[in-house]
C-alpha cells in the first residue's frame, strides 16, 4: 500500500554555507502487512529534519523493519545518518519519530529531495540491538564481532562503509552471531565508518551498525618517542666509543705493555 501524505517547502540553514537552502520535502509511505501508517508531520532543526508518524496496527506484539529513503539514489538504499524510530523492532503506536542528519548524509545539498518511509512485519534475519560494535578499532588488530542471529542456518555478507563509500567486504559468512574480523592495515584513520550487514539470500535485506572510529594501531606520538629513545641510545653508544667508557656487555681490552725504561 502506497500513499502520498504530506509535502511541505521548507528552508535550512546550512552552517557552512551561510545561505538558506529551500528544500521541497515530499513524503510516502509504505507498509506491507500493516494497518495504516501515516505521516503526521515533519520538523525542521538546524541542519536535521525529524519525521513524526504514526503506525497503526491492532496487534501490538508486531515489530517493525522500518527505513527511509530518498530520491538521491532514486529509493535505492535506507538512509544512514538517522536515529530514532527506524531500522528494526519498531513497535505499533503514534508519535513514532526519525530524525535525519541531511548535512553529514549529503553535505551542503541544494535542490528539490524526496523522502518515502518503507517498512514491513520482519522476522529479521540478524538482531544488532546489542550487538558488540566497539566505538573505535585499531587497523591491523582482530576483534570478535557479534550478533543475535535469526537464522543459524543462514548466511550473510558484511561490508565496511566510509561515509557511503565501501572499502571492504566479505561474503557468505555463516549467520553463527560471531566473526573475527581483521582491520584491515590499509583503511584510512578517521570517523564515521559503519559495517553493514547483509542477508546473503536476499540482498534487500540489511542493517547497519552504530558508526565508529578507525584509530592507527600504534599512536603516532609513541612512535616518534621512539625514535627519540634510539636516536639518544645511539648518542650514548658513539659517546661510549670516544671516551672509552664501558657498558655491561662490552669486554675491555688489555692494557698495552709498558715502555721499557
Amino acid at each position: 500500500m502506497e500513499k502520498e501524505m504530506l509535502v511541505q517547502q521548507v528552508k535550512l540553514l546550512s552552517n557552512k554555507m551561510r545561505a538558506l537552502l529551500t528544500i521541497i520535502l515530499c513524503f510516502a509511505a509504505k507498509i506491507i502487512f500493516a494497518q495504516s501508517v501515516e505521516i503526521d508531520r515533519i520538523d525542521i532543526r538546524g541542519n536535521k529534519i525529524i519525521v513524526w508518524y504514526n503506525l497503526n496496527d491492532p496487534n501490538l506484539s508486531h515489530k517493525y523493519f522500518i527505513n527511509l529513503y530518498s530520491s538521491k539514489d532514486k529509493f535505492k538504499s535506507p538512509l544512514v545518518h538517522v536515529s530514532g524510530d527506524v531500522g528494526l523492532e519498531v513497535a505499533p503506536g503514534n508519535e513514532k519519530k526519525i530524525t535525519w542528519d541531511i548535512t553529514n548524509e549529503l553535505g551542503n545539498y541544494k535542490g528539490s529531495i524526496k523522502l518515502e518511509i518503507r517498512g514491513s512485519v520482519a522476522a529479521p534475519f540478524i538482531y544488532l540491538k546489542n550487538a558488540s560494535i566497539r566505538k573505535s578499532y585499531k587497523r591491523g588488530k582482530e576483534y570478535p564481532i557479534t550478533w543475535a542471529s535469526g537464522n543459524m542456518s543462514g548466511q550473510i555478507n558484511i561490508e565496511l562503509y566510509k561515509a557511503n563509500e565501501l572499502v571492504w567486504g566479505i561474503i557468505n559468512l555463516p549467520n553463527s552471531g560471531k566473526f573475527y574480523w581483521t582491520v584491515p592495515k590499509n583503511l584510512k584513520k578517521g570517523e564515521n565508518y559503519t559495517l553493514k550487514f547483509i542477508n546473503a539470500k536476499d540482498p534487500n535485506e540489511y542493517l547497519y551498525s552504530t558508526t565508529f572510529e578507525i584509530k592507527p594501531r600504534t599512536p603516532l606520538v609513541l612512535k616518534a618517542g621512539a625514535i627519540v629513545v634510539l636516536g639518544a641510545g645511539a648518542a650514548l653508544l658513539g659517546g661510549g666509543s670516544k671516551g672509552g667508557g664501558s657498558s655491561p656487555t662490552t669486554t675491555d681490552l688489555p692494557n698495552p705493555p709498558s715502555t721499557p725504561n
